[in-house]
């Protein structure tokens, strides 16, 4: 069975250990150690997390939160290191955040372009910046894993399809409402 994952990476809280989230909200209760990987296992015993301490003993990391693109070496090195510690078949997916302009703002409900003049409901996510019709926003689609480690749904109403992640937006000129982008925190 495969196992469809999303990476984090944050020193300052975790220190040196790369999280894979595949259910945030199952609880662990069995682990599995084989080295620096860890697996939690739901009372199922469904995979639904792995840990990989000193993780920079296998790779180079210099980011904090989720990880938005991977590239084929990360994500081979992670499948293969999983594999063969825990004989778990992990996919890591990428974070799809998008570009879209507010049109339309009442109260806590948002109307967002996400290109083409295509115009669907939004949400805020909890901790976000007030945006005002015509701000640019990064825009999570309801499937995809927020920062957070939750799930964008897990935040939206029935009929809404897009969560506001980011408001913060610079812009060089070239980009375009729908296409993929990706968002750095400054430290």
């Amino acid at each position: 069975m495969g196992y469809k994952g999303s990476l984090f990476y944050n020193y300052p809280v975790l220190k040196d250990t790369l999280v894979i989230v595949i259910d945030n909200a199952a609880l662990a209760y069995s682990v599995k150690k084989a080295g620096d990987v860890v697996g939690l296992y739901s009372d199922k015993g469904e995979l639904i997390g792995v840990n990989i301490f000193n993780a920079n003993n296998y790779l180079r990391l210099r980011l904090s939160g989720l990880m938005h693109t991977l590239n084929e070496p990360l994500i081979d090195l992670v499948h293969s290191l999983v594999a063969s510690s825990l004989g778990e078949d992990v996919c890591l997916t990428e974070s799809k955040v998008i570009l879209g302009q507010v049109k339309a703002v009442k109260g806590s409900d948002y109307m967002v372009d996400v290109g083409e003049n295509k115009v669907f409901p939004a949400r805020m996510i909890p901790e976000g910046e007030a945006v005002e019709t015509g701000d640019y926003v990064l825009l999570s689609y309801k499937d995809q894993r927020v920062d957070n480690g939750r799930m964008a749904w897990e935040y939206l109403s029935e009929g809404e399809d897009y969560l506001i992640v980011g408001s913060e937006v610079s812009l060089s000129g070239e980009e375009t409402l729908g296409e993929k982008t990706y968002h750095l925190e400054e430290k």
